[in-house]
């Protein structure tokens, strides 16, 4: 699986060296403030690498509502766990279960 991946790596990095080495035009970049002057091929694979960056934040941030719903219900699960080792493994009586009379201080029930 390492090696796949490695060999994927390598075929992605020649593709991308290619890609710059055959678009050498020089374009510009205003951003108002500044401007920059790239290859043309640097330039796209620059905005390529900006855009899978925030992609992958806004699927990050998207998921984490549902995260911490996840966490905080097994919080609540180890927290009622605890509880119930702590108790003794007390359990709270079905309604359908049988009652046992309670003995007065006569020792009668």
């Amino acid at each position: 699986m390492k090696l796949t991946r490695l060999i994927l790596l390598l075929v992605f990095a020649a593709c991308g060296i290619a890609f710059v080495a055959l678009n050498t035009e020089s374009v510009t970049i205003d951003l108002y403030f500044h401007a920059y002057t790239l290859s043309l091929g640097l330039s796209l694979l620059l905005t390529l690498f900006i855009g899978a960056v925030l992609g992958g934040l806004a699927v990050a941030l998207g998921s984490l509502p549902a995260t911490r719903r996840r966490v905080l219900a097994a919080r609540t699960q180890a927290r009622v766990e605890a509880e119930t080792e702590l108790l003794g493994h007390a359990t709270v009586p079905s309604p359908s279960a049988p009652r046992s009379r309670a003995v007065s201080e006569s020792g009668r029930a």
